[in-house]
């Protein structure tokens, strides 16, 4: 079944928006934690994750991985179906998130 795009966008925009610091050694775990997953990556996309940075149009498993676990998960009714929210209180973008690019 394939994630509806309204969650991929806001899990990626919360993400961004939203306000927590997780370090690399996370990162790394959750990455290995979701290995099948991280290796049929694109290369941009291992990068964004990699810096911990989560991007529009990225799966929950790549939100996850990037970012971890959300704060607060709500139920989302939306045109595309139901889906879900995710919200991060305490999210930090690393100081790479303004400079990087989709497809780098």
């Amino acid at each position: 079944m394939k994630t509806p795009a309204l969650i991929r966008y806001a899990a990626a925009g919360l993400a961004l928006l939203g306000a927590g610091c997780t370090t690399t050694g996370g990162i790394s775990a959750r990455i290995q934690e979701k290995s099948a997953v991280y290796a049929t990556l694109q290369r941009w996309e291992k990068k964004y994750i990699d810096r911990g940075i989560p991007a529009v149009g990225f799966t929950p498993d790549m939100v996850y991985m990037a970012v971890g676990h959300p704060t607060t998960v709500q139920a989302n009714a939306a045109p595309e179906g139901k889906g879900e929210l995710w919200i991060y209180k305490r999210f930090f973008p690393t100081p790479d998130a303004h400079y990087m690019k989709f497809g780098n």
